[in-house]
């Protein structure tokens, strides 16, 4: 057995299958059954499950003493949305739900492609970070196909325009305590995206530019959807005509 995690991976794609799918199963039920008694029982199992991961990993690191100020401070994007997520589901916030939408399906999808993981395969850390970047994705999704909600550009634009201004006081924080939130400092020590874009400090430009690329990704199946439909509805005018 490994004795670290293996991106690309048998076991990384075990860990993306038992905690992804069953979390897109669950919207699917909830979407099939309208029920709103089993509308607030999912809600409340997905959120639970992020707010039991949420703090227990960082009770069991500081049980365990791994647990650093570097390290283990809620200050990526998946960080924030991990707290957030489970507030989203309860409150219904639309502003809300587009900063996790754009942040969620930009960022934990991410995560989850190229996660930046030590322990292998069956570990608690394992389940925790699968568990916790799906159930960030399964979240917004939710509110999406349950809540009916669909991100807007503006919403973009101003998901961006807050993730841009969070490097200034994220950064700040990174020099004082010698951390490394949102990669500012430097690149990850696993494989990501950021390999791709040069030495520090010159990626951060192209790393900001690749995000708003990204949250255009996650926003456009919406206006190609919204097309399709179009056309359907314009033949079928034209087939009763």
């Amino acid at each position: 057995m490994n004795q670290r995690f293996v991106q690309f991976s048998t076991e990384h794609a075990l860990g993306v299958f038992f905690t992804l799918i069953p979390g897109l199963l669950l919207i699917y039920w909830a979407r099939r059954s309208k029920s709103p008694e089993v509308d607030f029982w999912i809600r409340t199992f997905i959120a639970g499950i992020l707010v039991f991961f949420f703090f227990v990993m960082r009770f069991l690191r500081m049980y365990d003493g791994s647990w650093s100020i570097q390290d283990d401070l809620p200050l990526h994007l998946c960080g924030f949305s991990s707290a957030l997520v489970p507030v989203l589901l309860f409150n219904k916030n639309f502003r809300l739900y587009e900063v996790m939408y754009y942040w969620g399906i930009g960022g934990a999808t991410q995560s989850l492609l190229t996660p930046t993981l030590v322990e292998p395969f069956p570990g608690f850390y394992f389940w925790e970070f699968f568990a916790t970047h799906s159930l960030i994705i399964v979240g917004v999704l939710y509110a999406t196909f349950i809540f009916r909600y669909r991100p807007t550009l503006q919403g973009l634009f101003r998901t961006y325009g807050l993730t841009v201004v969070l490097l200034l006081p994220i950064g700040l924080i990174d020099w004082l305590l010698g951390a490394n939130y949102f990669f500012i400092a430097h690149k990850p020590d696993t494989a990501s995206i950021l390999d791709f874009m040069g030495p520090w400090p010159f990626y951060i430009f192209p790393l900001s530019l690749v995000a708003l690329a990204i949250f255009f990704l996650s926003y456009l199946p919406f206006p190609i959807a919204d097309r399709i439909r179009a056309r359907r509805s314009r033949e079928t005018i034209r087939s009763g005509v």
